[in-house]
């Protein structure tokens, strides 16, 4: 399973389906001989999946489920959409100090602009 340069494995996507049913089926195995190590490679050899892919399935889902700490599934989406709002925000309240130049070049006031009027280059500048 490599790319056409042969440094990094393809990236596969798997529908849902096909990792619920995979995680449906460690979780009953493991249930009927909880003594069997080599669940997860079985199955991921049946269902033509990654062995990593399926591990981190089954333990995703036992934490959505409670039987394992961690991180909900509901709870990533949520700080992931918090993250989101925040860099929004932070980049709505970036401001500059910008020079505004008085008819005495001698005397150099400051202006406090939001970053979205303020010109990138000195000939975008609209204010001089």
């Amino acid at each position: 399973m490599a790319t056409s340069n042969g440094k990094h494995p393809a990236q596969r996507r798997y529908p849902p389906e096909i990792r619920q049913r995979a995680v449906r089926m460690v979780l009953e195995l493991r249930r009927e001989d909880p003594a069997d190590h080599g669940v997860i490679a079985r199955v991921a050899r049946q269902l033509e999946v990654g062995q990593e892919s399926l591990r981190a399935w089954v333990k995703q889902a036992e934490v959505d489920g409670g039987a394992r700490s961690g991180v909900t599934t509901e709870e990533q989406a949520e700080l992931a959409e918090l993250r989101k709002e925040v860099k929004e925000l932070r980049r709505a309240n970036e401001i500059y100090r910008v020079p505004m130049f008085t008819n005495n070049i001698k005397h150099l006031t400051w202006l406090y602009l939001p970053s979205a009027l303020v010109p990138r280059f000195w000939w975008e500048a609209t204010w001089r």
